[in-house]
């Protein structure tokens, strides 16, 4: 018997809903069927689950749902199988990493409570806030699931900020995500209650009126930036040897006339080492030469009265060239391999003239 399966979406987080849509082709079928899940392609009995059971219709069609079950970071399997002509087709789904906070927006020195599913199982890693590196304590369990606490230093900003979660096994795909600062006691059910929807981030700051001067109900309203995109560079290696021209691109704004913007180049993901710095940026790329070296890159954007958006930090280190003890190195290999092959050819010829 010849089917069609497929999976809608084919990715995505623990409890995302999914579609399993199977034709035959040939002719009409019917009976029971499973739909299992497993991490392991070999379906191994004990890490296998069943997540949907039903009846195909004489029509030989369904079109069922699953919930993706606690999963680990990275490709998991699904299985549909036919039982009674046990027929089984397998499938693949790539789980994506979920991290919450709670609370989320927060008021400076609060407990955040950081929940996460679809992780690397068993590992371990780094938060870092606002591009500084958090006291808190980054470990999955063996489901990929994360459950610890960071508390807000007490003078964190108003406003947008970036939080990143380095895992060992993550690769690339680094979860950043970012978390809103209210001033306090705004994030009170009360002060939830009376908040009007809002597209941009807004703070809403209480004028300070002169000790002689009429009591006022005036409020002053600070609209910050958006935040910009990173676009390149993107995990490449740029130049050879020697220091190289590097160039950083990133999206605009659409009010790009009063926004400038500052980049900063660091040789830690924690900007702690600060490489580079430029501020007052017009445009939306920026060449500057860097010695040899892995490199981390970050921009945010600034108005016209000082105003700042979050760190968009890039999820991609770069490199440039290579280091001159690598190319040192380099060049003293091939040296003796080329007075190698000089010594045997010299040999070869002694031999053959005798």
């Amino acid at each position: 018997m010849d089917y069609g399966v497929s999976l809608s979406p084919s990715t995505g987080k623990v409890g995302t809903e999914v579609t399993v849509t199977v034709n035959t082709y040939l002719f009409p079928v019917n009976g029971d069927y499973v739909i299992q899940w497993s991490p392991e392609k070999t379906f191994d009995i004990d890490n296998t689950i069943i997540v949907e059971q039903g009846n195909m219709t004489s029509q030989g069609y369904i079109a069922t749902n699953f919930v993706v079950p606690e999963a680990q970071y990275g490709t998991n399997y699904v299985q549909f199988i036919r039982i009674a002509g046990n027929n089984c087709i397998k499938l693949l789904f790539g789980i994506k990493p979920d991290v919450k906070f709670n609370p989320s927006p927060a008021e400076p020195g609060a407990t955040i409570a950081i929940s996460g599913t679809g992780l690397p199982a068993n590992d371990h890693g780094v938060l870092y806030f606002d591009g500084k590196i958090a006291n808190v304590i980054i470990a999955t369990d063996e489901s990929g699931n994360l459950a610890t606490e960071f508390v807000l230093p007490p003078n964190t900003t108003i406003g947008m900020h970036d939080v990143i979660i380095y895992l060992a096994h993550l690769h690339m795909e680094d979860i950043v995500t970012t978390l809103d600062i209210v001033p306090v006691g705004s994030s009170s059910p009360e002060a939830k209650e009376s908040e009007s929807p809002r597209s941009e981030e807004v703070v809403t700051l209480p004028v300070t009126e002169p000790p002689d001067a009429p009591s006022k109900n005036v409020s002053e309203e600070i609209v910050l930036p958006e935040k910009p995109t990173t676009l390149a560079p993107r995990g490449q290696r740029i130049g050879i040897f020697g220091t190289s021209p590097v160039t950083f691109n990133w999206t605009g704004l659409s009010d790009s006339d009063e926004i400038t913007y500052t980049l900063e180049i660091a040789s830690k993901p924690d900007f702690s080492e600060i490489s580079k710095k430029k501020t007052d940026l017009n445009q939306t790329s920026y060449t500057v030469d860097l010695d040899p070296g892995k490199y981390y890159w970050r921009i945010r954007a600034v108005d016209d009265v000082g105003n700042k958006s979050g760190w968009v930090t890039s999820l991609y280190s770069f490199r440039v060239g290579f280091s001159t003890w690598i190319f040192i190195a380099g060049i003293g290999v091939l040296l003796f391999v080329l007075i190698l092959l000089s010594l045997t050819l010299i040999r070869n010829l002694r031999e053959y003239r005798y």
